[in-house]
């Protein structure tokens, strides 16, 4: 039984690109990330302020 690759040669081009775009996906969600680690870092400091504060 042939396997899928050998019956769908690979695009090298078509991969590339693709390669690409995920890559510039994985940014886009890193950045997405760490802006919401620093929201939740602001949120629990000034949560542990108004405690420790009082």
């Amino acid at each position: 039984e042939p396997s899928r690759r050998t019956e769908q040669p690979l695009n090298e081009e078509m991969n590339d690109e693709a390669l690409r775009e995920k890559l510039d996906l994985v940014e886009e969600i890193r950045t997405g990330a760490s802006l919401k680690e620093a929201t939740v870092k602001q949120k629990v400091a000034a949560r542990h302020d108004t405690k420790v504060i009082k």
